[in-house]
């Protein structure tokens, strides 16, 4: 079965609260207003009774026994004009009728068999029974003479009918009144859970449980640092990162004041100015954070503040990676620290006087450089990449590890495949990863064979070398944040490699034997781009 939504729930709810309210409400009203119609009807045919009672005329017609017209015309107004009253009976004390408002039945005896009691006894008593003329609601009273001696009696009686139907009228116009109210109800209903629905930006209960736990979860899993407060400074967001990155012990924070957990945020001003502040530079126990503090402003009135905090050294050191500023200067200090060598070479010899080996010295170097940056340059037409290629040649002859650069390598300048620094990158760190397997192996044959090349369709990049290789149970995880065999801080180029790649719709394969090598395949299409 289908779940109820909120908006049904709550007008459901209130529609079922209304209808139990209108019917007790109605049904008590009814009850009172047909009690009160009664006894006014009662009330009405008693004030009638007892005053024909000791009505003269009453009272003379009795006496004689007879029904003049003077008192025949008098009973037949009063029951004309009194709405109340139905029939009027007058009758002697063996109960034989000297008025009736049927003219056939005067003279006859009465009917009913509840006069009993104003006969015998003289009591006055309101009654229900069935008369001439139908059910009635009826009232006695006893005639006296002058010398209080019971003459006869009187009976005043409204036909039950006639009650009935004024309790019928009755009925229905609460059941009008009612239904319209009802209906009000209905509406009324249904506006004030749209009214909440829209206020819940139309999220069910379950929907807003969902999304708070995933918030958590999210804040949860951030590595930077969250801070959150309303317009009073008590807190709303205070993720684990900040707790960590701050240093404070508390898990609950949320609801505290602001000022009471880490008053440096400045948040209450920020609040006040309804101006943000961003990259602010701050030193917590020895820590460099950049934190920006924002308002959340609505309707021009600032009902909160957000703080975010990331640690300076990481993102310093991600942004290095990302422009690849890095992979240029390891490749500048390793072509200085080359040449640092050989102009100690040179004035080695200048100092011992053989200035004809020096000039010899420096022609073969020059020979050897000027054909090695040549080949470089000549294949590669982006200078920044030549640059970088140049360096990390430089750098692994270094250390004893030859790089090789494909001879069909092709790079054309601005290439429309992949930016600057997005080449930067991915080479830089592809070599680095190379030259670290190389040297975790224990192998004199050290080398690594690079192949860029682009044409009007693709863009080709492959990386050989012949290091330690990666486990098979590890290929599937290099791409991870974080993930490295190499310790702690490492972990990060394979994975702005991949993210790379996938933006710019590429692929990237590897091989790997372990205690062999590894080789590194990237394609980017044309018609991905």
């Amino acid at each position: 079965m289908r779940k109820m939504s909120l908006q049904g729930k709550i007008t459901f709810g209130n529609i079922v609260v209304v209808f139990a309210v209108l019917v007790i409400t109605l049904g008590i009203t009814m009850r009172f207003s047909t009690d009160i119609f009664v006894d006014k009807i009662e009330n009405n045919i008693v004030n009638v009774g007892q005053m024909l009672s000791r009505n003269p005329l009453v009272i003379n017609s009795l006496e004689s026994g007879t029904s003049s017209d003077n008192f025949t015309n008098y009973l037949d107004d009063i029951i004309s004009r009194i709405d109340d009253v139905d029939i009027i009976v007058v009758a002697n004390n063996d109960g034989t009728r000297i008025y009736h408002p049927s003219k056939e039945n005067i003279g006859k005896r009465f009917v009913g068999g509840d006069e009993s009691s104003v006969i015998m006894s003289g009591e006055s008593y309101l009654s229900e029974a069935t008369g001439t003329l139908g059910n009635q609601k009826r009232y006695f009273t006893p005639v006296l003479d002058k010398d209080n001696n019971q003459i006869g009696f009187i009976m005043v009686s409204t036909l039950t009918e006639s009650i009935n139907k004024v309790i019928s009228d009755i009925l229905k116009n609460y059941i009008i009144v009612g239904s319209i109210i009802f209906s009000l109800g209905i509406v009324i209903s249904l506006i004030i859970s749209k009214g909440i629905k829209r206020t819940l930006l139309g999220y069910e209960p379950e929907q807003f449980t969902k999304l708070y736990l995933q918030r958590q979860e999210v804040l949860s899993s951030l590595e930077e640092g969250i801070i959150a407060i309303d317009d009073e400074g008590k807190i709303i967001v205070f993720n684990d990162a900040a707790l960590n990155m701050l240093n404070i012990k508390e898990d609950n924070v949320e609801g505290k004041f602001i000022k009471d957990v880490f008053p440096q945020t400045n948040l209450l001003d920020v609040i006040e100015s309804k101006k943000g502040q961003y990259s602010q530079h701050m030193t917590i126990e020895d820590v460099k954070i950049i934190t920006d503090r924002i308002p959340i402003i609505e309707n021009n009135k600032a009902i909160g503040a957000v703080c975010i905090f990331r640690n300076k050294t990481e993102v310093t050191k991600l942004a290095e990676e990302l422009t690849g500023v890095n992979q240029i200067i390891d490749a500048l200090r390793a072509n200085t620290h080359e040449f640092m060598n050989k102009l100690h070479v040179i004035l080695g010899l200048l100092q011992i006087n053989k200035v004809d080996e020096a000039k010899s010295y420096i022609s073969n170097i020059n020979e050897v450089q000027r054909e090695s940056t040549s080949n470089i340059i000549s294949k590669i037409k982006d200078p920044t990449i030549a640059a970088l290629l140049i360096g990390k040649v430089s750098r692994a002859k270094e250390i004893g590890i030859k790089l090789n650069i494909y001879p069909n390598s092709y790079l054309e300048n601005n290439n429309k495949y992949l930016s600057r620094n997005d080449l930067i990158t991915v080479l830089g760190n592809l070599i680095e990863n190379s030259i670290d397997s190389i040297n975790e192996k224990d192998d004199d044959f050290k080398e690594i064979s690079l192949l860029v090349y682009n044409d009007n369709e693709n863009l080709i990049i492959n990386v050989h070398d012949t290091g330690k290789g990666i486990k098979e149970e590890n290929i599937e995880k290099i791409y991870q944040k974080g993930f490295s065999t190499k310790g702690s801080s490492r972990g990060t180029g394979l994975y702005l490699i991949k993210n790379i790649v996938e933006t710019h719709n590429g692929e990237i394969d590897i091989e790997s034997e372990e205690n062999e090598g590894s080789c590194f395949t990237i394609r980017i299409s044309n018609k991905h781009n």
